[in-house]
């Protein structure tokens, strides 16, 4: 009776144990696991990835389908929208990343999480909509994290193939006094995934040249100062909504107040 008595006892721990790390996404996935995703692309299949910043105002997004595709970047406000054309053949092998990773079969957890961004991905197939998300308080198991992974890196590769013909150099120059004041220094863009710092003892140049694509963009450009300005304060700073056009050769930045940079396009 005792043997009985501890033989039960194990495998109720067991069973506990095994919860226990299938709750915190440490067990594999099934590898036996069927998806019931269709072999070939349906007709009218639609793919949209985004990309969520958490608590900050900036979120990016793709959307694929066989009459539209475009990238779209959200910031601040300003939105840069570019369209691109898929072939079938394009279609048919970003769709079997999904089959191959069994995207239907991808398992999630959840952890109560604050302000976390991350990564949604939506499948719409035969009237119904495969979603897996790796945002907020939701995470991807383990186990199915390099599946999840392949699938989102297939999409921003031919992704990636079709706008990066479409980028055109933009110059940001910036006025003399703006560099003599500034000790470091930093440049982003978020609709244009542009980040470029300048540390102190770095040589801030007059000219940078960066990517981007026409369109609207939110440009941020901020420089700590060498000494206190007029105003109190130690640093120079500006938002500014840009529109490029393919003629639109870059920007002059200077200082428009004490503290305040300003912007004017040339050609």
């Amino acid at each position: 009776m005792k043997i009985h008595h501890y033989a039960i006892l194990l495998f109720i721990a067991a069973i506990a144990v095994l919860f226990y790390l299938s709750q915190k996404g440490i067990l594999p996935d099934n590898p036996l696991a069927v998806s019931k995703l269709p072999k070939k692309r349906p007709k009218g299949m639609v793919i949209e990835m985004g990309n969520g910043g958490g608590m900050l105002p900036i979120s990016k997004g793709v959307y694929i389908s066989e009459d539209s595709c475009y990238q779209r970047n959200w910031a601040y406000r300003v939105e840069n929208k570019t369209y691109f054309k898929l072939s079938n053949q394009e279609l048919d092998q970003l769709y079997q990343t999904f089959v191959d990773n069994k995207f239907d079969r991808i398992r999630t957890l959840h952890s109560q999480t604050h302000d976390r961004g991350g990564t949604s991905v939506y499948l719409r197939i035969n009237r119904k909509t495969y979603q897996v998300h790796n945002a907020g308080s939701t995470y991807i198991r383990k186990g199915s994290q390099s599946n999840f992974g392949e699938v989102v890196s297939n999409i921003k590769k031919i992704v990636a193939a079709k706008i990066s013909p479409l980028l055109q150099d933009f110059s940001i120059q910036l006025n003399q006094e703006v560099i003599d004041l500034s000790l470091s220094g930093h440049i982003s863009s978020p609709t244009a995934n542009i980040s470029k710092g300048f540390k102190q003892g770095d040589n801030i140049p007059n000219n940078i040249t960066l990517k981007f694509l026409p369109g609207k963009h939110h440009l941020r450009i901020s420089f700590t100062t060498k000494d206190t300005l007029t105003n109190g304060k130690k640093y120079l700073g500006g938002a500014f909504e840009l529109n490029i056009n393919p003629s639109t050769k870059g920007i002059r930045v200077l200082r428009d107040s004490s503290s305040v940079l300003k912007f004017e396009y040339f050609q």
